[in-house]
């Protein structure tokens, strides 16, 4: 049951539950959603009866079907150790002898194709030790963090350095210390120990003009294609009409990999809704370089409040020019797909059923849709295939 337990748990809550949802409102069989996420149909089933009290009486299967679906379960399991076995022959094919820490690399680069689980069992190394890797993994990163939050401390001793910021302490790591590192990562372990820098206060007359807050310049320009992942995120809202009234999708795209990074359904076009996007993308994803966040000039991202979250994350804000659809166009033109292959062709549904289904070909879009720009290949594919080529 504990191995069980472990198994499962790179599923959050709320996957599991959007995962049952689909099988409780018939949008996917169970064994649909088996072969999709590799996990059992009891799984499923137990998600279900959890989160919705069970399937209807007319889903129940009988024991003749249950039979069935183990095997068939059994033979998608052994076909995936086939796949695996295959993909590991052709990256270590010339490698007289296989370390454990490449093949725990390679269950990392796939285990968003295949459960970590069964990887580990086709390739003959326990999950402990994966895990242990891991961990190891964590520790080494905790190391290096408190190595340099040392040499910050200790370039904070002379008094007229501690107004430098994280632009002048990466170069004083660098030159003085030998650190090469970024600002990103600099400003993260500043705040997790509560270093602040010494700055002037700026006062504001009285008489000052008031000026339309929030409004960014547009840094992107059309420049659609980046050189590295989390570089530049794009944003926007999207209508979605059910049968029961308006939502509204909000959705973040990596611009590397067209990947969509994180979204959130609501029932009111607010900034708290785009906010929980950002909040959940940047929590996702960490990322530790310089990244852009673009959108267009909506009240909900020119808001205070969200403008402020984009600076306490470090990250920089980028708006299209009023009225100007083309400079948004990679974000527009997903959202244009959604309505297109999935919401048009399902027609009107319940507010509750679109989100299930949004959950779904989101799910689709980035594992599976194949992408011209991408040369052919689905966003997670591609992101596979750049790791590798970084690790030669």
């Amino acid at each position: 049951m504990m191995e069980e337990k472990r198994r499962y748990a790179r599923f959050s809550e709320e996957k599991q539950k959007q995962i049952a949802e689909l099988s409780f409102l018939k949008i996917k069989t169970k064994v649909e959603l088996s072969n999709e996420y590799g996990i059992t149909t009891n799984t499923v089933a137990a998600w279900e009866k959890k989160y919705f009290g069970g399937p209807k009486k007319d889903m129940e299967l009988s024991a003749q079907d249950k039979e069935i679906i183990r095997l068939k379960n059994l033979l998608k399991e052994k076909e995936e150790d086939i796949e695996i076995l295959k993909k590991a022959t052709a990256i270590f094919s010339r490698k007289k002898k296989i370390t454990k820490r490449e093949l725990f690399i390679f269950v990392e680069i796939h285990r968003n194709v295949h459960s970590i689980s069964q990887i580990c069992r086709a390739l003959e190394v326990s999950r402990s030790g994966f895990n242990k890797f891991q961990n190891n993994k964590t520790t080494e990163r905790k190391k290096k963090d408190q190595g340099i939050l040392d040499s910050i401390l200790e370039v904070r001793k002379n008094r007229h350095k501690r107004s430098y910021g994280a632009p002048r302490l990466k170069v004083e790591l660098k030159d003085e210390y030998g650190i090469i590192t970024s600002e990103r990562r600099i400003n993260r372990i500043m705040k997790e120990n509560d270093i602040s820098v010494n700055s002037t206060k700026k006062f504001k007359t009285g008489n000052e003009k008031s000026k339309r807050e929030n409004i960014t310049g547009n840094i992107v320009k059309r420049k659609f294609k980046v050189g590295r992942k989390n570089e530049v995120w794009v944003t926007d809202i999207t209508y979605i009409w059910t049968s029961e009234g308006w939502l509204y999708l909000s959705t973040i795209m990596d611009l590397f990999s067209r990947r969509i990074i994180a979204y959130d359904i609501g029932k009111r076009m607010t900034s708290e809704l785009v906010i929980d996007t950002l909040t959940r993308s940047f929590l996702l994803e960490e990322p530790e370089e310089e990244l852009i966040i673009h959108s267009d000039q909506g009240s909900q991202y020119s808001s205070r409040e969200y403008s402020n979250l984009v600076k306490k994350l470090g990250l920089i804000q980028s708006m299209s020019r009023r009225g100007n659809c083309y400079d948004n166009a990679v974000i527009e033109s997903f959202h244009a797909s959604l309505k297109k292959e999935m919401i048009y062709v399902e027609g009107l549904v319940t507010k509750r059923y679109m989100k299930a289904m949004v959950f779904d070909y989101i799910e689709f879009y980035n594992k599976e849709r194949r992408h011209s720009f991408l040369g052919n290949v689905s966003p997670v594919e591609f992101e596979k295939i750049q790791k590798k080529l970084v690790l030669g």
